[in-house]
């Protein structure tokens, strides 16, 4: 039997029976005798009872585990389109005529994919959409019916891949980049939103902020992934990507000029292909706090979700650096650290 009291007036510490399961009721989830009179009157039927509740728990663990299926799906679903469109990208204003065979074959074999692409989903997009935008819409206006709030409180753990030296950081002070802001300019225009006086983009597409990152010492960068299906988050030499006009990118290729970390896990550096696509444990969500720290004396950056270490990066320090995000949702800078 359950040792919790009753705390409304008048009830007199009463033993805790059940809960309330009514998503339509306002009043405490825990019920005593009292309450089952006074605050849940027309609807017993939803009150359960602690006898009940383990068959109850089971049934709602079984509707979880299906969400995190579909979860999975989603992410095997995300990282597909990712590679596809990685592999199919390829340059409108390309000269054929300076190609040689091979490469008009390639060329050609990939506008086929392309056309064929079209040709099948198109159709299927519109309503993939709406779907998406009414599954969005039920999550949020549950996780605010009922108040869920997410515990930050995580063991700090750190993955480094690659012999990283370690050397006394006590006296280094991080510099405050609270005037980062994303760029107007440096951005794919055509898909992309700057908002909140520079601190907030949207859309779809990268992103650049209008910051170089300093040569010596290190910096802090803070952002929040305030929603979306997709984020990148890092750091890039800008020169493939102002060339592109801000195209999806080769990641799998080498020297591609980017230094990321997606939210389902993937990784790719400019500098080390060969860690290119590899996946890691960690994840990033919607409303994770995700801090970039670069120490430009070890040559690397460091990425951080809500204060754990996820993944150390080794980067090229000798060409100019600047923060770098590839969206598919909102993402915010934040000031404060």
């Amino acid at each position: 039997m359950s040792q919790l009291k009753c705390q409304n007036d008048n009830h007199e510490e009463s033993s805790i029976l059940g809960v309330c399961i009514d998503t339509k009721c306002k009043y405490s989830r825990a019920y005593c005798v009292a309450c089952k009179i006074e605050f849940h009157r027309g609807h017993e039927d939803k009150l359960q009872p602690f006898s009940q509740l383990n068959k109850w728990i089971a049934q709602s663990f079984n509707y979880y585990q299906n969400l995190l299926q579909f979860n999975g799906s989603i992410l095997q679903f995300q990282n597909l389109l990712h590679e596809t469109i990685n592999l199919l990208q390829f340059n409108k204003e390309i000269d054929i005529f300076q190609m040689s065979i091979e490469q008009l074959t390639n060329f050609v074999n990939k506008l086929l994919v392309v056309e064929e692409i079209e040709t099948k989903v198109s159709p299927q997009i519109k309503q993939i959409y709406q779907e998406i935008n009414v599954f969005q819409s039920v999550c949020k206006t549950a996780l605010q019916q009922f108040s869920i709030v997410k515990d930050f409180k995580i063991k700090e753990k750190i993955l480094l891949i690659g012999n990283i030296p370690q050397i006394q950081t006590q006296n280094i002070q991080l510099k405050r980049v609270d005037f980062c802001k994303f760029s107007e300019k440096y951005r794919n225009i055509q898909k992309t939103q700057i908002e909140k006086d520079g601190k907030q983009a949207s859309g779809i597409g990268y992103v650049m902020c209008d910051y170089l990152i300093p040569k010596n010492g290190e910096s802090l960068l803070r952002f929040n992934y305030v929603s979306g299906f997709t984020l990148s988050l890092g750091l890039c030499h800008p020169k493939k990507l102002i060339e592109s006009n801000f195209q999806n990118q080769q990641l799998s290729s080498k020297e591609h000029g980017l230094y990321l970390v997606q939210s389902n896990g993937l990784i790719y550096s400019h500098l080390d292909s060969s860690i290119n696509g590899y996946n890691l444990k960690d994840k990033i969500f919607p409303q994770d706090i995700i801090e970039l720290k670069i120490n430009m004396q070890l040559q690397s950056v460091t990425w951080i979700v809500n204060q754990k270490k996820i993944y150390t990066m080794r980067i090229d320090t000798t060409q100019d650096l600047y923060p770098i995000a590839d969206i598919c949702g909102v993402v915010q800078i934040v000031d404060e650290l």
